[in-house]
Order: C-alpha cells, then sequence, then structure tokens
C-alpha cells in the first residue's frame, strides 16, 4: 500500500511501504508528521498512525510478534 506524507508543507508520495518503514527508520517521518494512505478518512501524526497499528497487530494466544517486521504470527509459522 503506498503512503503520502507531509514535509515543510508539502505533500509526498506516493511511497511504497518499504520505502515509508525506511523514512521512519531514517528519522524523515517523526512522530508528528503527518501521514496519509487509502483507508484513512483524514491526514495523521505518525505516531496514532503507528499506535493503531501496533494494536491491531498486538499478538492474540499462542502468537508472536516479529522482531523484524513487528507483525504478530502464530507460533507454529516461525522459527525461534
Amino acid at each position: 500500500m503506498e503512503w503520502f506524507y507531509a514535509d515543510n508543507g508539502k505533500r509526498v508520495g506516493p511511497v511504497s511501504e518499504a520505502e515509508f518503514e525506511a523514512l521512519v527508520r531514517r528519522g524523515t517521518i517523526q512522530p508528528g508528521t503527518l501521514v496519509w494512505q487509502a483507508g484513512l478518512s483524514q491526514w495523521q501524526p505518525y505516531q496514532a498512525v503507528a499506535r493503531a497499528a501496533r494494536q491491531a497487530s498486538a499478538p492474540g494466544p499462542r502468537q508472536v510478534v516479529c522482531a523484524e517486521c513487528g507483525k504478530a504470527f502464530a507460533e507454529t509459522d516461525v522459527i525461534t
């Protein structure tokens, strides 16, 4: 899914999911940076989107969180 983000009042994007994650790791996208992707009703600070994503991917029973991507998977589907 493609992302857009605001940089100095200008819309940047679309960028791929991988590129977006790289921008977060490099610090280009900060917690307060406004971001948007299809499915969001409006532009939101990255920290709100990241928090919602963490809650949605919180592990359920017999699940673990991948240290690489942060997504939850069944215990039987991962290598420990």
